[in-house]
């Protein structure tokens, strides 16, 4: 997007001075251009499978009910007690769909970091309960979202 507002700027400074005008005179309109193109704040995309639309960036993110704290302390309490004794480091990255209604469906792994980590992984988000959903205007709208999951989880009892 800024790439398009700077060649837009670009191409009036080269006009203003072919019609022999001064770059001030366009600075708001340019202004106000870049403003327009900034407020386009839902995105989506049609699933080619479900031929329905998703959206990547929403009006309103969809909000795991009592925030990202919340669902880490929901993600690791439910977590088997066998990954905390695993030596197992790094991010595993997870993506998912919210739905109109806040149910998750959709869930992926994008990066893993073991097989059987991954699996508990899934079955823990397939387990939580529903979200707050997204909106786009005063709509709700199913929105694709994705988080990463930081290992290892030192126990502190």
């Amino acid at each position: 997007m800024l790439i398009l507002c700077l060649f837009f700027a670009s191409s009036v400074h080269a006009n203003n001075k072919a019609n022999n005008k001064n770059a001030s005179e366009y600075f708001n309109y340019t202004k106000e251009y870049y403003l327009i193109l900034d407020t386009a704040k839902c995105q989506s995309y049609v699933d080619s499978i479900t031929k329905s639309e998703i959206f990547i960036k929403a009006d309103t993110m969809p909000e795991y009910i009592g925030g990202k704290t919340k669902m880490f302390v929901y993600i690791f309490e439910n977590l088997d007690e066998i990954y905390y004794h695993v030596d197992i480091f790094g991010f595993e990255e997870v993506q998912l769909i919210i739905g109109e209604t806040g149910k998750i469906s959709n869930i992926k792994i994008i990066k893993g970091l073991h097989p059987s980590f991954d699996n508990e992984i899934l079955r823990i988000i397939e387990m939580m309960p529903n979200w707050k959903p997204g909106k786009c205007g005063n709509k709700e709208v199913p929105v694709q979202i994705s988080f990463t999951i930081k290992m290892p989880v030192y126990e502190t009892k």
